[in-house]
């Protein structure tokens, strides 16, 4: 059965690391919706915290990171991390079989917010090896 998730379909799509980059924004803010849409009541946590990871693994980690990669605990809010319409590249910078994509982002109340997206080329397509929160000359982990 073809899934929009397929590996093999997106490896097509993503030809380059901005168009990657691009792709996870997109599938991180329809999980973090999906994930938000399903939180309620305080009874219902334990199952849709579950059912949140076990979708960060399968639409997320499985898709854009290589095989074996340990990230950070999930987080979703009102206030996602990463959307489509707000979140703009600012520059990609390709060496070989590693790239750097810099993002920067408007959340609420006109914060902004600075992601550095590490990437590496692996049998001919891109894997995330890291997102990080940059704040001035700090990082933080955030995938």
């Amino acid at each position: 059965m073809f899934s929009i998730f397929s590996n093999i379909y997106f490896a097509k799509r993503s030809s380059s690391p901005k168009n990657f980059v691009n792709e996870f924004i997109k599938d991180y803010h329809k999980w973090n919706n999906t994930a938000l849409k399903k939180s309620g009541t305080i009874q219902d946590s334990i199952n849709v915290i579950n059912e949140a990871k076990e979708n960060y693994s399968k639409k997320i980690v499985e898709k854009y990171c290589h095989e074996g990669f340990e990230g950070q605990p999930i987080s979703f809010s009102d206030d996602t991390a990463h959307h489509p319409k707000k979140e703009v590249i600012t520059s990609e910078n390709v060496k070989g079989n590693e790239a750097i994509v810099l993002t920067k982002m408007n959340k609420m109340h006109d914060f902004e917010v600075d992601y550095e997206y590490r990437l590496i080329k692996k049998n001919k397509r891109w894997y995330l090896s890291a997102v990080d929160y940059v704040d001035g000359n700090c990082k933080w982990p955030c995938l």
